[in-house]
């Protein structure tokens, strides 16, 4: 936490505006939010996967019953989500 602008990165993050860091507004590439619909780190995960998605101009894919990471506890549903997305901005 000591190099700097990483404190207010992860503030941001966890706030759920990475706009606020000039993080999103600088994508200029499709994106996709995937995120475990029961990430305890978060109060409500699907509105932060909202906001993040709204923020890169990309769209979201939550993983039911998932948490935190969605790609180890549910790894063939973050691929059916992943790989879709891949084929169609390739």
């Amino acid at each position: 936490m000591r190099t700097p602008g990483r404190k207010t990165a992860t503030r941001g993050q966890l706030g759920g505006d990475s706009a606020a860091v000039g993080l999103a507004a600088a994508v200029r590439c499709p994106a996709l939010v995937i995120m475990g619909s029961k990430d305890i780190d978060f109060p409500d995960p699907a509105a932060l996967a909202d906001r993040q998605a709204a923020a890169l101009k990309g769209r979201k894919v939550m993983i039911d019953g998932a948490g935190h990471y969605p790609m180890a506890e549910f790894p063939q549903a973050t691929a059916d989500a992943l790989l879709p997305f891949l084929h169609e901005v390739a």
